[in-house]
């Protein structure tokens, strides 16, 4: 692992949890993150962290802040369907522009870890899917309703990436599957988070259809876990920028997610049904999200993941209190 570390999008979920990793270890970290979606309050406090507010677009702040850095961890982006949906274009130019202005700006000597999404794959079947799924442009739009959006920007990101590794950048590039856990906000209508919330309040949960549609979620902790550990393995940036999914291949439907985070919260809170068509008009829901971690076990081994209940767990208990979040994970 090396020693000087840029995240953008640091003061999101993901990226804040990566820090506090990354700080863990005794390494200097600098965060790049405009906060429009993330929060000053993610943040770790450390001597060995600085942050900088800017956006990712913009090549003097990528500049100011990848200055010096051995490692770029590139996460910035818009998060969560809900604003996906209602800003696509600019979901789709954070992510495109942004990872080009990273790729410009950055030291050449900078190895980069570049985050795109399960999103890419657009609307798959029941089966686990594999990072040798052919992807092309009409199945990504289809993610996004026929128009260029969250999926777009994150395909234009990989393909990005493999232009970058073939220039000779060392690459590495991630397909995260439904990263969940303490902390998440849902503000932006992410799933767990948003039962969480409504269930301690004895608020009706929300539920799409009938909710038989699938994910499989993955601790936000084994993320970050997995992540690091792919980062020490030559064998991982050997791929030269070809994906990696990450994630629990386990599965859960949604409604039986509401229905467990009801019972585990002691909630009388009641399950309420609508079309995804009226909340999402013109998108076609992904009925079964399952990550192949084939290619992964290959290069760290089997994760031990987190299982779903043990995660609707602590996000319960840590709700509102943010010292009980961070309690178990000190940083120097």
């Amino acid at each position: 692992m090396v020693g000087h570390i840029l995240i953008t999008g640091g003061a999101g979920f993901i990226g804040s949890w990566l820090a506090r990793s990354m700080l863990a270890r005794g390494l200097d970290v600098r965060i790049l993150d405009d906060l429009s979606t993330g929060s000053v309050e993610n943040i770790p406090q450390s001597r060995k962290l600085s942050f900088i507010q800017g956006s990712v677009r913009d090549p003097q702040s990528v500049r100011k802040a990848a200055e010096g850095a051995e490692l770029v961890i590139h996460l910035a982006g818009l998060t969560g369907m809900r604003l996906a949906h209602a800003l696509k274009k600019e979901s789709f130019q954070i992510a495109a522009d942004g990872t080009a202005c990273l790729l410009a700006e950055s030291p050449a000597s900078a190895r980069l870890v570049l985050f795109s999404s399960s999103a890419v794959y657009g609307l798959t079947a029941g089966e686990a899917i594999s990072e040798t799924l052919e992807i092309t442009d009409a199945s990504v739009c289809s993610y996004d309703g026929g128009e260029v959006g969250y999926a777009a920007g994150k395909w234009k990101l990989e393909q990005l990436a493999l232009q970058a590794a073939e220039s000779g950048r060392q690459v590495l590039t991630l397909r995260p599957f439904n990263v969940v856990g303490p902390g998440q906000s849902p503000r932006y209508g992410m799933v767990l988070p948003s039962f969480v919330r409504r269930a301690r309040a004895g608020d009706p949960l929300l539920v799409y259809d009938l909710g038989e549609q699938t994910r499989s979620f993955c601790d936000v902790r084994n993320f970050c876990e997995t992540t690091m550990d792919l980062i020490d393995r030559p064998k991982a940036w050997a791929l030269s920028g070809s994906p990696i999914n990450i994630g629990n291949p386990e599965q859960t439907s949604i409604r039986g997610l509401a229905e467990m985070v009801i019972h585990e919260a002691g909630s009388q809170s009641k399950i309420i049904n609508k079309p995804y068509a009226q909340v999402f008009p013109g998108r076609t829901d992904v009925q079964h999200r399952i990550p192949n971690v084939a290619r992964l076990h290959s290069l760290v081994g089997r994760p031990t993941w987190m299982g779903i209940r043990e995660i609707v767990r602590e996000t319960l208990n840590c709700e509102g209190h943010p010292e009980t979040k961070w309690s178990q994970h000190p940083i120097s």
